[in-house]
């Protein structure tokens, strides 16, 4: 018996046993996932859902301190875009849709190298709701997605003509109030590559002179410079003529002008995004 138990073809099946069931056992480990992974996925395929918007948050250390959570709009054949918790376009990281999510779960599931895989999915779409892995490396992939919304309409609203009638309808209702003097506060988003401070005090007279000061109280003589609410309506107008590929646009409900200005343009410079908000709107 001592004899078999140290010949060498006894170590060397001892070991083929041991590998064996290390494979099998590596096999099985994310089994559960990888069904429940497959029966997600069929299911979000099935359903069809090409349009939507989720918002996404990932939990843990964040070496660029990115603001969570993220808006994902997604609206074939446009590019999907994210906006993050400022309303600032992600231009560094692709967009977190749905496929990418379930690409990022199924590369871990394929390698069998993460220590731990949970993921919730939805039961009526089969979207991830909830992610959490723990990678080989002991880093922590910790993902949640919320306010998911499927878009029945496109995204670009210049295919939708209610929105250049919300347009029409908002700057009329702006020339029937008649206002020409008035005061309000400019914030603009995303690229500020001369680091202008915001929020701008701006104040109209006339109609057709604005002025202002920044953030620090400086007269602003440049570029961009300070905008009349008609300047504000035919920027909008612009990017419809333009076929812009997202805008979107909230109106004041009592005088019409634009409160929140959200354009995406075509090209892929730093101004392809123009996010603006008006703000303390006071007549004079």
């Amino acid at each position: 018996m001592k004899t078999i138990c140290s010949s060498p073809a006894f170590f060397a099946l001892m070991a083929l046993i041991t590998a064996n069931s290390s494979h099998v056992a590596a096999q099985n480990l994310f089994l559960p996932e990888h069904e429940q992974f497959e029966k997600a996925q069929a299911l979000w395929k099935s359903v069809g859902t090409q349009r939507y918007q989720l918002d996404y948050e990932k939990h843990g250390p964040d070496p660029l301190n990115t603001v969570y959570p993220w808006t994902v709009i997604v609206d074939p054949p446009n590019a999907p875009i994210a906006k993050d918790g400022n309303h600032n376009q992600i231009n560094w990281a692709a967009p977190p849709t749905v496929d990418l999510l379930f690409k990022t779960i199924e590369d871990q599931l394929n390698t069998r190298t993460a220590i731990q895989i949970d993921v919730q999915y939805n039961p009526q779409q089969g979207y991830p709701q909830m992610i959490y892995m723990v990678l080989a490396d002991r880093s922590i992939y910790d993902v949640d997605i919320t306010n998911f919304q499927i878009q029945n309409a496109p995204a670009n609203r210049n295919q939708n003509p209610t929105s250049v009638q919300q347009l029409a309808q908002a700057e009329a209702l702006w020339k029937s109030h008649a206002i020409p003097n008035y005061k309000y506060q400019y914030s603009q988003l995303g690229s500020n590559p001369h680091n202008i401070v915001y929020p701008w005090a701006v104040n109209v007279q006339n109609s057709h002179t604005a002025t202002g000061v920044d953030g620090n109280h400086n007269q602003i003589l440049y570029e961009p410079h300070p905008q009349t609410m008609e300047e504000f309506f035919q920027r909008i107008r612009n990017a419809y003529s333009q076929n812009a590929k997202y805008i979107e646009v909230r109106y004041n409900k009592v005088y019409g002008f634009p409160e929140d200005i959200f354009i995406v343009y075509n090209d892929q410079t730093p101004d392809a995004t123009y996010d603006a908000q008006v703000t303390n709107f006071l007549i004079q």
